[in-house]
């Protein structure tokens, strides 16, 4: 052999090595190849639907231990479709212009079982060109003092053009992404709008965690707002981390993660856990004094994840996809199509971490596809909401 081919074939496999665990890892951990996935009846819980159009497309949940409410960031199932940047549907003549906050209390379920449901106002928020409209993804929220609960709230803003005010098309420049801040005060009805974060940091924000000191920590979910390197975020990686403090924003680590999710912080031991929606793992980050963050330890769950919650025992819970492509079959369908989904729960042992399936629905009974998982360990219960599905579920654990 000359030695143009050994030079070419020495590439070749070179290039093989490095493509292999990446590939191996798309196909295995990823999209779930040759995965078995559970049925419902395996697990201990009971659940049913919540089934109302104020409980639709709710992507993330939040529980106020104090108040004992759960939170809802909902929109419209079918608008999901055409806007939802994570999953490259920008289209902005499809927004919904109906997102919402809904409110169900933990400790009655009501008559007619829908735990007291309801929604929240918002005032001083002037949306875009003063339409007053959100476009809700994540969000995380916070104590202050002992009256009221300030807001982080992920807003996919359609973008601009400065000179003339008008919408201009999003596939050509992405979002205009901000993080919206609000104040509640607790069993209140209206959401009080404090402040705007914009920032060129803030470039594809998809959750953020509260960081006790007025400010956040965020995951970009992809490298840039639009164009081809996107393509390669699951592969090579390409998110990252930005952390947010009286109106500045920088970088949180120096490098990239692979598409970086639903991001929270422990109120146990003040880490951030870090899902990655591509290759089943949960990166643990402490903060540093500048702000920046260094990662403290990896746990290998094996599904791709969306948002991450913890209950006030301090364990994570994940909400999870078994067989990922089956979602994006959903966002086309959403009112027919059934998608496997699970939860896996991550506590604290010694000095390590142990991990454990909760539930799973192979066939999509009763789970909706969950973006979201909450536990309520006043009761036991789980919650789960959806991105585009029409529904949220409540689990009752069997006694």
């Amino acid at each position: 052999m000359g030695a143009p081919a050994v030079i070419v074939t020495t590439i070749v496999a070179a290039l093989g090595g490095l493509l292999f665990q990446p590939v191996k890892e798309l196909a295995f951990t990823s999209l779930g190849v040759a995965r078995r996935v559970q049925p419902i009846s395996d697990f201990p819980y009971t659940c049913r639907k919540l089934e109302h159009p104020q409980l639709q497309a709710c992507e993330d949940l939040y529980i106020d231990e104090k108040g004992r409410d759960l939170y809802l960031a909902c929109s419209a199932p079918l608008n999901r479709k055409h806007w939802q940047p994570a999953v490259d549907r920008l289209n902005r003549t499809g927004r919904a212009k109906t997102d919402h906050f809904s409110v169900l209390d933990l400790d009655e379920p009501g008559k007619d079982g829908l735990f007291g449901l309801r929604t929240l106002k918002t005032s001083g928020y002037a949306g875009t060109n003063g339409d007053g409209v959100l476009d809700l993804h994540g969000f995380d929220a916070e104590a202050i003092g002992g009256s009221k609960l300030r807001f982080w709230v992920v807003n996919h803003r359609p973008p601009l053009d400065l000179t003339t005010g008008k919408e201009i098309d999003a596939f050509k420049t992405g979002l205009n992404s901000t993080i919206e801040v609000f104040e509640l005060p607790r069993s209140g009805d209206t959401l009080e709008h404090k402040y705007t974060y914009a920032h060129p940091q803030i470039r594809t924000p998809n959750r953020l965690a509260a960081t006790g000191e007025n400010g956040f920590v965020m995951t970009n979910d992809k490298s840039v707002k639009v164009g081809f390197r996107r393509e390669l975020d699951l592969l090579i990686g390409g998110g990252n981390l930005v952390h947010c403090e009286a109106g500045r924003c920088q970088p949180g680590i120096s490098g990239t993660l692979k598409f970086p999710n639903g991001i929270t912080r422990s109120h146990k031991d003040g880490l951030y856990y870090v899902p990655s929606s591509a290759d089943g793992t949960v990166t643990v980050f402490t903060q540093m004094p500048q702000g920046t963050l260094a990662q403290v330890d990896k746990i290998f769950v094996g599904q791709p994840m969306d948002n991450l919650a913890v209950d006030k025992n301090g364990d994570v819970w994940a909400a999870a996809f078994p067989k990922v492509l089956q979602l994006f079959s959903g966002f086309e369908d959403p009112f027919d199509t059934r998608t496997p989904s699970a939860a896996f729960r991550i506590r604290k042992v010694g000095e390590g971490y142990e991990v454990e399936k909760a539930i799973e629905d192979r066939d999509g009974e009763v789970l909706p596809a969950a973006t979201s998982v909450v536990h309520d360990a006043t009761t036991g219960r789980l919650f789960f909401g959806g991105v585009f599905s029409p529904f949220v579920t409540v689990c009752d654990p069997k006694r």
